[in-house]
């Protein structure tokens, strides 16, 4: 549980799975502590499929829809990573929470509503593109929300808080969808954002995980080890995605991987440079990273 950041149950599941024992339930209780952290997870999973069903078959959803066209995101792509859409209303995911008998705390702690001043409910993430932020498992443990209206004074980005269940500093995007790939092919790259590891992974480059627009620490370069100690860094060309590059290739190094980079030209990313030119163009600056 402690090595892997991940619940009882969870723990219990993979070590019979990899020991090739059938797990037979009964009904005894879970402690107090695992029926929390179940509970949690469940609240997290009823929000997921709220999103993604906004996105996919609401007609509020045609803006983000567009959106991910505009973007080349496929919709069997949307439906891997779960993407979703939040209205621009201030209680509609607070009336699906209730209409679910959710406990509103615990919601609220999982960063999916707030309250005001006068102690009301509101729904946290309006007006925003939904990504599921995934255990290494494949549970939803947290979101990030991003901004659709880039007029609006708001933060581009808004993210799950620390919870029981989400620590962002133990958490890498998308190592769920690419750690087999990773340790298959024993080579992981590195982005920085949700859209630069979606677009890779539509384009089958699949051994991608993405720092999600911070520092790497320290706790996410021991979980990458796991699979390779061989990454390639692809941060942006700007001067924030090159420090940010540097500080990343700082904490690899300590933790004995083999470390390359790769430097996009200006104004390009791993998403921009992979669309305008395509996978075998992008799989040569890999190779000569």
């Amino acid at each position: 549980m402690d090595y892997k950041n991940i619940s009882f149950d969870e723990s219990v599941e993979e070590v019979a799975d990899y020991l090739g024992i059938t797990i037979e339930r009964d009904s005894t209780p879970f402690s107090d502590e695992n029926s929390e952290l179940e509970e949690f997870y469940d609240i997290n999973v009823l929000a997921a499929k709220y999103f993604s069903n906004k996105l996919l078959k609401s007609d509020e959803g045609e803006i983000a829809r567009k959106y991910f066209k505009e973007r080349n995101i496929k919709s069997s792509t949307q439906k891997t990573f779960g993407l979703g859409f939040a209205e621009p209303s201030w209680e509609n995911l607070l009336l699906y929470l209730k209409e679910n008998n959710i406990n509103l705390l615990k919601a609220k702690e999982l960063g999916l509503i707030d309250t005001r001043d006068n102690g009301n409910f509101y729904d946290k993430y309006r007006g925003r593109l939904m990504f599921p932020i995934f255990s290494t498992n494949g549970r939803v443990i947290a979101f990030g929300g991003r901004i659709m209206n880039s007029e609006e004074k708001a933060a581009k980005y808004i993210n799950s808080p620390e919870s029981k269940i989400y620590s962002k500093r133990k958490t890498l995007y998308g190592l769920y969808h690419s750690k087999e790939e990773i340790r298959r092919i024993d080579k992981a790259l590195l982005v920085e954002g949700y859209m630069d590891l979606i677009s890779l992974h539509q384009f089958g480059v699949k051994n991608v995980v993405a720092s999600s627009g911070t520092a790497l620490t320290e706790e996410q370069v021991q979980l990458l080890s796991r699979f390779s100690k061989n990454v390639t860094v692809l941060f942006d060309a700007d001067i924030a995605g090159q420090k940010a590059s540097l500080r990343s290739i700082e904490i690899l190094l300590k933790h004995d991987f083999d470390v390359k980079l790769v430097s996009f030209p200006n104004g390009e990313d791993p998403d921009s440079y992979i669309n305008n030119f395509g996978a075998e163009e992008f799989n040569s600056q890999i190779n000569s990273a």
